[in-house]
């Protein structure tokens, strides 16, 4: 149980990050509209939700790198 709790912890310290990195940009995108904002990803476990909002947030350039074993 206590796994448990420290990784939802760990996640929602992350899901905070990521929302202050959106209000970031937001705000030096209005600030300085010459800006083009070029972000490259994790997957977000999966998460669409995160996805979409990325998606939605206004990136001129939005990135992922797939990376493959063998």
């Amino acid at each position: 149980m206590g796994a448990n709790r420290k990784l939802q912890r760990e996640n929602d310290w992350v899901l905070k990050k990521i929302n202050e990195g959106f209000d970031f940009f937001d705000r030096n995108k209005n600030l300085y509209i010459e800006i083009m904002v070029e972000l490259l990803t994790s997957d977000f476990r999966g998460d669409l939700t995160a996805v979409d909002s990325l998606v939605q947030s206004g990136l001129d350039v939005f990135a992922h790198n797939i990376e493959t074993v063998k």
